[in-house]
């Protein structure tokens, strides 16, 4: 029977050390890419906005639409993995109380997937509005 050598050698690197769990790889990998989607989602925001100049019923409904036909898919099928995988990878204890794993530093191991609705109302993050002088 053929041996896979990239799995073969991967399983040694792991064993001897040599490179993190998948866990704490698949952690980093959502941490960048919710990095990223943040960062396009800021610029997309903007954009939208110079297109709109202030008129701000515009820019909400562009926003929507935009958001709205914005894909999660890659993001959320590592926010999959990661909910399904992470308390075996890294061994978490059951709590017999609840019958849950325990919480990781008192917040579930768990993340979101994300949604439209989660980013509409999540995004854009804007400063507060000055309040406006009575006239």
């Amino acid at each position: 029977m053929p041996r896979n050598l990239d799995y073969a050698q991967a399983v040694e690197a792991y064993l001897r050390g040599n490179s993190l769990p998948r866990y704490m790889q698949r952690l980093s990998e959502l941490d960048r890419e919710y990095r990223a989607l943040r960062e396009a989602l800021h610029a997309e925001h903007a954009r939208l906005a110079e297109g709109c100049e202030g008129d701000e019923g515009r820019l909400a409904a562009a926003w929507e639409a935009t958001v709205r036909g914005w894909r999660f898919d890659d993001l959320n099928s590592l926010v999959r993995q990661h909910n399904s995988y992470y308390p075996m990878e890294a061994n978490l204890p059951m709590d017999p109380r609840t019958r849950d794993f325990v919480r990781v530093r008192g917040l579930s191991y768990r993340r979101l997937e994300l949604t439209p609705e989660w980013v509409l109302e999540h995004f854009p993050e804007l400063p507060p509005r000055a309040p406006r002088e009575p006239v």
